[in-house]
């Protein structure tokens, strides 16, 4: 904390600013200019040795992309105080700083998220505390992936249907979307009063599916730690990252469910095409990389025969959707559309708040990232297709 943090040890106004700033990437002279003002005002600005026009906060909150409430310290901003996940880029961070303000929002709708448990009076929810591994072998990757298949009730054998809903209903996780940002592919914060939040960049649903389970390996894993931040990167990954893949790869395409439909395929046929793993791959909701690499890791199939099997399908003209229609493989997975950027639940607070007249059309509209015209429509097909009801997503005792 800078010398300038307040008696209470909450951050001061000019502590938010050049936290905001640095965020983003930005040096107190560009800001300066930005806002209007000389660099050495700027320096005041932060030093907390001169005051903050109206006016100028306003121009702080547009040019860094954060509600007032944070500036003034309101709300869930008071309370909370990430330990940035920003300082992991180092050198690694894109030039433009794309993937700086993408975790810049993504550490924003978490705050958000809390503030609307906290306007609808709920309870914190925290992520079991499932034990660290010991280490980073496979047997505990393993192992861990059975636990939480534990904690969500689906067995060692089932395809997990609708991943983002079940994390966020059994373990308090949220996730978040965002648009494809640089080398960033996700990223995941725990923290005691909003639980666990993992942000995925889009992709397939396949892709971003493995994405939220590779996250949740870290998250569960590394949970003391400030938070995780995974880029692209060439080259051999290290021993944490190979971790968070092998529980992933666990926790979606189980040891006994991928065994007993591999067996069932072998027995029909002796030879395994690409087809074949096709099937799997729908199954589980996983790509047909991700399916291979898993066979191979089993021991269900040869390196060489799980090569050959993805040369096939990257050199294969026809789609996979085509390929599955011709050979009548139907869709297991519900969800084949785009996930939403917002978790569902996070919207129906948002709804609910506003309806109760917790929050205005503004803020509404702040909280769905988009403008206020559109807020407020979006509201009413809300009701409207809800007939009014109050229960939010996965709180129904009514089956769906």
């Amino acid at each position: 904390m800078s010398e300038n943090t307040t008696r209470n040890d909450r951050p001061s106004l000019g502590d938010r600013i050049a936290k905001a700033r640095e965020s983003l990437g930005l040096s107190q002279a560009q800001l300066a200019e930005r806002v209007g003002i000389a660099r050495t005002t700027e320096i005041a600005i932060e030093q907390d040795k001169r005051r903050v026009s109206a006016e100028e906060l306003y121009r702080y909150a547009e040019l860094l992309g954060r509600p007032l409430d944070y500036f003034l310290g309101l709300g869930a901003w008071a309370d909370l105080d990430f330990k940035p996940l920003f300082r992991r880029f180092g050198e690694d961070a894109g030039p433009d700083g794309i993937e700086q303000s993408t975790l810049f929002e993504f550490e924003s709708a978490c705050r958000d998220y809390l503030e609307l448990e906290t306007l609808n009076g709920l309870p914190d929810r925290q992520v079991p505390d499932v034990g660290e591994p010991s280490s980073q072998s496979i047997h505990d990757a393993e192992r861990l992936a059975g636990v939480v298949r534990g904690y969500l009730g689906v067995g060692d054998e089932s395809p997990l249907r609708d991943l983002r809903v079940l994390l966020e209903d059994g373990l308090a996780v949220r996730t978040f979307v965002a648009e494809r940002a640089g080398r960033l592919s996700g990223a995941s914060i725990h923290h005691d009063k909003i639980g666990g939040c993992v942000l995925v960049t889009r992709a397939s649903v396949a892709h971003m599916r493995f994405t939220l389970a590779h996250e949740l390996g870290h998250l569960l894993a590394h949970r003391k730690r400030d938070g995780h931040v995974d880029l692209e990167r060439a080259g051999r990954k290290p021993p944490e990252e190979r971790f968070a893949d092998i529980f992933a790869a666990a926790l979606l395409m189980p040891t006994r469910g991928v065994r007993e439909r591999f067996t069932s395929i072998r027995e029909a046929s002796q030879e395994i095409s690409d087809v074949d793993v096709l099937y799997l791959a729908r199954a589980f909701g996983v790509s047909y990389p991700a399916m291979t690499y898993r066979l191979q890791n089993l021991r269900l199939v040869t390196p060489s025969l799980a090569e050959q099997l993805r040369a096939q399908h990257a050199a294969s003209p026809v789609g996979p959707e085509r390929r599955a229609r011709e050979a009548n493989i139907e869709q297991r997975f519900p969800d084949s559309s785009q996930w939403e950027q917002l978790p569902e639940r996070y919207v129906f607070l948002a709804f609910r708040a506003y309806r109760n007249e917790l929050v205005s059309t503004g803020r509404l509209a702040e909280l769905l990232r988009t403008d206020h015209d559109d807020a407020a429509s979006r509201f009413e097909q809300y009701l409207a297709r809800t007939d009014g009801a109050e229960t939010a997503p996965g709180g129904s005792d009514e089956e769906e």
